[in-house]
């Protein structure tokens, strides 16, 4: 690859070195890099890492097993390009979606219903959730690490790139704004502790008990979907236009 010369020269360099003229973007060690913005075409094969689990046979895996395979497997899939870029909304929607699908559906064309919007699955246990990774949430604690970095003074040649391109003499942000974001006491950034500040919310006291319980996990995420009243029932399946008339299927009450 040949750059900031014309093509007759691009093409006189590649014939010297008898080889092809390559274009951006490129992968490099797994990652697209480019001299340009990337495009979300260019992360389209994060979301079709999704299709990982099909030898999982999800079909034969309980709501807790595939709550399980979620946050181990799918969710940490994409870290490494999270740690690396700010992806884009719609690359994270996608994600999302493989991951919502997986977690509800299990693998195979039968599909089920989605009971729980998968934001509110992604919180936290404490605040009402399944505690299942928020990817945005992640990805800009992890891209905060680089800011605390650069007023850290790390020294490398990422460090005096950036450094010289975009600070120059200018500060991005003031530094007490970025010492109130170590939210540690030994004063060190703590990805975890900046990934639980954004996902902090109002604290749902009355599911406490469901996570303490000695019950086997799918049971427990059974009592999390009853007491949000999102049960595959008569009434919810109507909301969903299901095939249901809105009666209990046992009783026959509405």
């Amino acid at each position: 690859m040949v750059t900031g010369v014309t093509e007759e020269e691009k093409c006189w360099v590649a014939e010297g070195l008898n080889c092809k003229l390559g274009t951006l973007p490129i992968k490099y060690l797994g990652l697209p890099v480019s001299d340009k913005t990337l495009s979300v075409a260019d992360w389209h094969f994060l979301t079709e890492e999704g299709h990982r689990v099909d030898p999982w046979q999800g079909l034969f895996l309980t709501s807790a097993g595939r709550l399980e395979l979620t946050n181990s497997c799918l969710s940490s899939l994409p870290m490494f390009a999270m740690g690396i870029y700010l992806l884009h909304d719609s690359t994270h929607g996608a994600m999302n979606k493989s991951r919502s699908r997986f977690f509800w559906e299990g693998v195979g064309n039968k599909r089920k219903y989605h009971m729980v919007d998968w934001a509110y699955v992604c919180k936290p246990k404490a605040f009402g959730g399944l505690g299942i990774l928020n990817t945005k949430f992640m990805n800009i604690a992890l891209m905060l690490k680089w800011v605390w970095k650069l007023y850290q003074n790390a020294d490398g040649l990422w460090a005096d790139l950036i450094r010289a391109k975009y600070l120059g003499n200018n500060d991005l942000f003031s530094l007490a704004d970025l010492v109130s974001l170590s939210l540690e006491a030994s004063g060190e950034y703590s990805t975890n502790s900046i990934y639980h500040r954004l996902s902090l919310g109002a604290v749902v006291t009355h599911l406490k008990d469901v996570w303490k319980t000695r019950v086997p996990p799918k049971i427990k995420i059974f009592l999390w979907q009853m007491l949000r009243g999102r049960l595959p029932s008569g009434d919810q399946l109507v909301k969903r236009h299901g095939p249901s008339d809105g009666n209990c299927a046992l009783s026959g009450d509405r």
